[in-house]
């Protein structure tokens, strides 16, 4: 009798001490022990929040993880690591939600718990211009300088236009990691001489949802081509009289 006592104080001992603590690297990096809570400030809904979980705790190894979420979400079990993928539906109201994560020691049979705090709100992507107003020969390029911030952490890709026509400015798509601040130079050909006003979008491609539109100015200065060209456009309305020298412009702009 003596002896299964001392068995089952043995064995209650071991489970005890097998305890360990969860080495959490992403979405931040944090300690936590058993049953703790962790806040993670911000996410956005329609983002996927990655959870990367260092296997080695101590004495334990971590083969498998349950999450309790109403999220879509999916595991998997690396060499070194374990991660958890969470993807939050667009329409997620601003809010904090409790998630629970349970690691499993399989060959032990340790179970340990944490729960992250998530908070959530919209509108974590930033855009400004550092200038809004360019000026530059109508040959050459205007160049504009996106300021852009994520406060998420998760990553998000957004794509940059315009309200000029494609031939002017194409266009292009980024992805900002998590909690990335990134200056983003912009490309726009003026086209012909003269003033023009016109917006910048900033918009999401994971959800329907514009960031920022953003006012920007251009004042495009005749070149000495520029000037040759618009002769070659415009021989058929020219005076007759004035032929002559208008088809030397035309021959100069070829040049």
């Amino acid at each position: 009798m003596l002896k299964r006592f001392i068995f089952a104080f043995v064995f209650l001992f071991l489970i005890c001490s097998a305890s360990a603590y969860i080495y959490m690297l992403a979405p931040r990096e944090a300690t936590l022990q058993n049953n703790e809570s962790t806040p993670l400030k911000y996410v956005q809904p329609g983002e996927t929040l990655v959870f990367v979980i260092n296997r080695k705790s101590d004495s334990l190894v971590w083969d498998s993880i349950n999450v309790s979420t109403s999220w879509p979400s999916a595991y998997e079990v690396l060499d070194k690591t374990i991660t958890v993928r969470l993807t939050i539906p667009s329409d997620e109201q601003a809010e904090l939600k409790s998630i629970k994560f349970t690691l499993i020691d399989n060959e032990s049979g340790v179970e340990e718990n944490f729960d992250a705090v998530v908070f959530l709100r919209h509108d974590l992507i930033e855009a400004s211009l550092a200038k809004s107003f360019v000026e530059c020969q109508a040959d050459s390029i205007a160049k504009y300088e996106l300021l852009l911030r994520n406060n998420s952490l998760a990553e998000h890709t957004i794509e940059i236009k315009s309200s000029l026509p494609e031939t002017l400015f194409e266009g292009t798509t980024i992805t900002l990691r998590p909690n990335e601040s990134r200056a983003l130079e912009l490309e726009v050909s003026p086209g012909t001489a003269g003033f023009k006003e016109f917006k910048f979008y900033v918009d999401s491609t994971l959800f329907d949802k514009r960031f920022a539109e953003l006012n920007a100015e251009m004042r495009a200065l005749p070149s000495l081509q520029t000037k040759y060209t618009a002769s070659l456009y415009a021989i058929p309305f020219f005076s007759f009289s004035l032929l002559p020298s208008y088809l030397l412009n035309a021959f100069l702009a070829l040049l």
